[in-house]
């Protein structure tokens, strides 16, 4: 089988499981038309059916369908009929058996008014064309057939779809009826009764005033929460970044210490300003007059 096809039918499958409850083994009745083109086609029925179901699968035969068989007189027919599993379809023997088709259709789908129509979850295996549409009709019936050597898993009719449409839509309304009633907030039930006039407002008024902090904190928290921010520029990876050289330290001159002055305060240094005194010029007249007595004693 192609990996492709081996998937879908193990999808199939899986929705049988998922919405009717099928499991493995998975039981699957056969019809004497079946059976007689598995011996045309040389197929070994069983393990084709494992191959086609993914998964391990028992074989069943109605009485009816036996019955059909042994007045064939095929004997390899009979003696591949006679491997399966036996399926009492209650049918009397002493009269003539039903149709494969009123046969299987009894055990089946034994109440038309079953909430699930195919309760024992048979897999159906025909090649009778009439009764591939007939269980095609029911929901839930997995449908199994041969074309040309090559064994076929029918896909999911418009009666199971349906069912399975209407089943989830019920889940759906059941869980909203479930669901609880929204309680009113506190402070409409404190409106409430005030209005009633039961001489509760005081109380109401502290049960709000108690109630505003922790509503205050709710709203810093939130607005504390940081919103993310789009578009916004990011910094280049410090892995991909050159890193900057250190530059030699300077030195920087040693400053001399100052004498404090008095109360530790420095003293400020004042510029230094060159005067010309006033008894410059009388200094340089006295010179001359001392000058001139030296020279009139060496003339006497």
């Amino acid at each position: 089988m192609r990996a492709g096809r081996s998937k879908a039918y193990k999808k199939l499958m899986a929705v049988y499981a998922n919405s009717f409850g099928f499991r493995e083994p998975y039981q699957v009745l056969v019809d004497p038309t079946i059976i007689q083109d598995a011996i045309k086609y040389k197929m070994d029925l069983a393990v084709m059916l494992e191959r086609t179901l993914q998964g391990k699968c028992k074989p069943m035969i109605t009485q009816c369908c036996i019955r059909h068989l042994y007045a064939t007189d095929n004997q390899p027919l009979i003696a591949l009929a006679k491997t399966f599993e036996r399926r009492r379809c209650n049918h009397s023997i002493s009269e003539d058996p039903l149709s494969a088709l009123e046969c299987m259709l009894s055990v089946v789908i034994p109440a038309e008014d079953a909430p699930i129509p195919n309760k024992h979850r048979y897999v159906v295996a025909t090649d009778d064309q009439d009764m591939r549409e007939k269980f095609r009709g029911y929901p839930g019936v997995p449908g199994i057939h041969i074309v040309r050597s090559v064994m076929v898993l029918d896909q999911i009719s418009d009666a199971t779809a349906k069912w399975r449409e209407n089943q989830e839509k019920g889940k759906l309304r059941s869980g909203l009826k479930d669901r609880p009633s929204s309680k009113k907030r506190k402070r409409d039930e404190d409106d409430d009764e005030m209005r009633g006039g039961d001489g509760s407002g005081s109380e109401s008024d502290d049960q709000s005033t108690s109630g505003a902090p922790e509503k205050k904190d709710l709203a810093a928290k939130e607005a504390s929460k940081k919103k993310k921010v789009y578009g916004k520029q990011k910094q280049p990876n410090p892995l991909s970044v050159m890193k900057r050289k250190k530059k030699p330290p300077t030195k920087v001159p040693a400053k001399t210490p100052k004498s404090e002055g008095a109360g530790g305060e420095q003293p400020k240094t004042k510029r230094k300003r060159k005067r010309t005194h006033a008894n410059s010029g009388s200094a340089t007249g006295d010179t001359k007059d001392v000058s001139r007595d030296t020279a009139a004693q060496t003339e006497i």
